[in-house]
């Protein structure tokens, strides 16, 4: 099970990078630093270097936000990757790092996502480019879900490492304690080897201590 955690965690890895690129190349080319003719009382004017993502109430663009937060991730996500890698899963502890960052990238994403769905619906309806628009935040919530199964799938990799060595250390302790003498039991016998066998039922002597030995005759001595 903990290789098909990390197989699932590795491909989430994989798509959220992939979601976070194309954010990128999507605002890059088709969102931001466009130029607008609009014809406002019968007066043409042009309106360059406009973010079709809109702009927050402090002024802020919402193109640069989208590339902010998909660098964090991608760049992120890579120094995650090399560390791992150049640690050997960060000398075990790398489910739990990656439970982590996980947990964090789902919190940003979906804040993200919030934010430009949000800002999104306040467009007005004229602004060109609508389906190019709404697959931001659409990709945002993508990269958010992906994050989700990524920390998910790090949490039950933890929890089936713990299982297992919970069930190898209950076995070695049985083990352990089957193979410890009970105190006070009687020592079980050993016979030495004799070209006859073993001694038959009655052919027992008792010796100095209280202690039955075998008695190697044909018959038992009268007690």
């Amino acid at each position: 099970m903990g290789a098909k955690s990390s197989c699932l965690v590795g491909l989430a890895f994989f798509l959220q990078t992939c979601a976070a690129v194309a954010i990128i190349v999507i605002t890059a080319l088709k969102l931001n630093k466009i130029t607008l003719d609009l014809n406002v009382a019968q007066l043409s004017i042009q309106n360059k270097d406009t973010c079709l993502l809109g702009k927050a109430e402090n002024g802020a663009n919402l193109c640069y936000f989208a590339y902010a937060v998909s660098g964090i991730s991608i760049i992120a996500t890579g120094i995650l990757s090399i560390l791992q890698c150049c640690t050997c899963h960060l000398c075990g502890l790398g489910s739990i790092l990656d439970a982590i960052f996980a947990a964090a990238g789902t919190a940003l994403w979906a804040v993200a996502g919030v934010v430009f769905l949000h800002y999104d619906a306040l467009q007005p309806s004229w602004l060109p480019l609508p389906e190019w628009r709404r697959s931001i935040p659409a990709l945002s919530f993508v990269a958010c879900a992906l994050f989700g199964i990524m920390c998910l799938a790090s949490i039950w990799s933890m929890m089936s490492a713990c299982c297992c060595k919970g069930s190898r250390g209950g076995k070695g302790r049985h083990q352990h304690a089957a193979a410890t003498p009970v105190k006070g039991a009687a020592p079980v016998p050993v016979y030495p080897a004799r070209p006859g066998g073993y001694p038959q039922q009655g052919q027992f002597v008792v010796a100095d201590g209280g202690a039955y030995q075998p008695h190697w005759g044909t018959q038992a001595p009268r007690m």
